[in-house]
């Protein structure tokens, strides 16, 4: 109804129109998205001021700017965040070595997704933080499979090593210990962030610092993993047949 659309739109601090040329448009605010539909009216629509000549007040005469005969509707819709599949999958961050194979033109930094993607600012940040994206470099990356397992593997394999309880690892410690396996820091944090329970001195924002600390989850390291061996299995299977 617009008496629940309206409040939105005039507390919103910025408007902007989305869409690529084979697109439907939509309106984003800071927080929603909006399908714009065209609407025929069934009678016509004036639009009149008053005339500036008007000799007068008791005879006051009104200039038509234009008829109309159809309106502009916003009816709040879900982001359209399939693009955003397609953006991200195209290249996976499989390490520094392997980076010398990536393109540059296939890499997006927020600006390109805000103009890509049909969706509101808020929208899209979750859209990213559901997909498990991380800022590499100022790009959003998604991590390859094959190189998150790796990355997990070694840091479990080193906190054990180091008698570090996986209840309470410390990032500061955990970078410095994967240092030696080229693993950069924010891909370590980015390991412990996925795989961890919100705990003390766990941030949501991107930003941190080296005194955050994660109790590692049970449950999320076991799907991750099983994961990754039913994938193993099923391309195992299609090579045998």
């Amino acid at each position: 109804p617009p008496q629940k659309k309206t409040p939105r739109l005039n507390s919103s601090s910025s408007l902007s129109i989305k869409g690529l040329p084979d697109d439907d448009a939509v309106l984003c605010t800071n927080d929603t998205t909006y399908a714009v539909r065209n609407v025929q009216l069934s009678n016509s629509l004036l639009l009149i001021s008053p005339s500036s000549d008007n000799a007068d007040d008791s005879e006051q005469t009104w200039s038509v700017h234009d008829n109309l005969s159809s309106i502009i509707e916003l009816v709040p819709c879900l982001p359209r965040l399939e693009r955003l599949n397609y953006l991200l999958d195209t290249n996976l961050y499989a390490g520094y070595e392997a980076e010398s194979q990536h393109s540059q033109a296939s890499l997006y930094t927020w600006e390109d997704l805000q103009t890509l993607v049909q969706a509101s600012d808020a929208e899209l940040r979750k859209g990213l933080r559901d997909r498990n994206a991380i800022l590499i470099d100022g790009h959003y990356r998604l991590l390859h499979p094959v190189y998150f397992h790796t990355v997990l593997d070694t840091l479990i394999t080193s906190a054990t090593a180091e008698d570090m309880p996986l209840e309470a690892l410390r990032l500061v410690d955990c970078s410095r210990s994967l240092q030696e396996h080229d693993i950069p820091p924010e891909i370590v944090r980015h390991c412990l962030r996925s795989f961890s329970d919100p705990g003390e001195g766990w941030k949501q924002e991107d930003e941190g610092n080296d005194d955050e600390v994660y109790a590692l989850s049970e449950v999320k390291v076991c799907q991750f993993l099983g994961l990754r061996l039913l994938t193993a299995e099923r391309v195992r299977t299609m090579f045998m047949r």
